[in-house]
């Protein structure tokens, strides 16, 4: 009986032992870090960090920090050293599970930290830890630590979930309708027509048979809207017919640059002077003294009538 006795409160030991290795969930008090010579902004940055981590426990509500200082509460709740017992007064004051209890203090070019975690209910000390920052830019780590000792690792935090790719709607109008739409040099459709698409900047072209062409126009879509897209398309200016040749005034001609040699008139007169030659030619030698002898006026000079040989000989 006496072994048996033994064993169970051993096994009761270890299961106190595993009950109090952890900080249950509750109402957690943290208070204001103390020190005599650290800074007001140290003191200040570990509180902020320690609320902040213990904020990310599952199951874990903060109280508010008191900002009375602490050696006020202990004065008004009558405790005589800085332990256990005063810690569980000033738990229930603030309606805590659990107090957070925290000393800073210089070490080196670093600081050093304690930390020691008070259970209200079973007026004892859960945990406690110790730890250097050797720097002071290594304190908020030095803290997370500490309050991994008290209240277990940190949860792993879930990554961000990635944004959804979105589309809003996009109007697209043009003036005339009938138009042809180009996002990004990629055809979208005729217009009117409505497209979805992803918050961003497109280039737009835009045509229609008959007008110019609106290229590279910027559109911006937004997620807050409306999106739209006008285009006023201009008609193409028509190339006006050039008029019939005309025949005008030699001067004209030759004032416009034309060569004389390639000009109407010059030609006309050239065509005139040949046949007024010719004629006067011919007539110049049918006024002979007799009508020529073959009956058949000819010209040309190959004309055997005009050659003063045979005209002798016929005489």
């Amino acid at each position: 009986m006496p072994i048996r006795r033994n064993f169970l409160f051993v096994v009761l030991a270890v299961a106190l032992t595993t009950v109090a290795s952890a900080a249950p969930p509750g109402k957690v008090l943290v208070l204001k870090p103390q020190s005599e010579s650290v800074g007001e902004p140290e003191k200040e940055a570990a509180l902020t960090h320690l609320r902040g981590t213990l904020a990310k426990y599952p199951g874990t509500t903060l109280v508010e920090t008191p900002k009375s200082d602490l050696l006020d509460d202990m004065m008004e709740l009558e405790c005589t050293d800085v332990d256990e017992d005063c810690f569980v007064r000033i738990g229930k004051k603030y309606g805590a599970d659990q107090v957070v209890y925290t000393e800073l203090a210089p070490a080196g070019g670093g600081i050093a930290v304690k930390l020691r975690l008070v259970d209200v209910a079973s007026k004892t000390t859960l945990k406690s830890h110790e730890g250097t920052a050797k720097v002071k830019a290594d304190l908020s780590p030095t803290l997370v630590d500490a309050l991994a000792v008290a209240f277990g690792a940190l949860p792993a935090e879930k990554p961000p979930e990635k944004p959804k790719d979105e589309k809003f709607p996009v109007d697209f109008t043009s003036s005339p309708a009938g138009a042809t739409v180009l996002l990004n040099g990629v055809k979208i459709g005729v217009v009117p027509l409505s497209v979805r698409l992803k918050p961003g900047k497109y280039k737009a072209t835009v045509s229609l048979e008959g007008h110019e062409t609106i290229s590279d126009r910027e559109i911006v879509v937004t997620a807050a809207g409306p999106n739209t897209a006008a285009f006023d398309l201009s008609p193409i200016a028509k190339v006006p017919e050039l008029p019939p040749e005309k025949h005008g005034d030699p001067e004209e001609d030759t004032a416009s640059g034309a060569p004389f040699y390639k000009t109407w008139w010059f030609w006309t007169a050239i065509g005139v002077a040949v046949v007024g030659t010719t004629v006067g030619l011919a007539v110049g030698l049918s006024d002979d003294e007799e009508a020529p002898a073959s009956g058949v006026l000819q010209f040309g000079f190959g004309n055997p009538d005009l050659d003063p040989a045979v005209r002798g000989v016929q005489r």
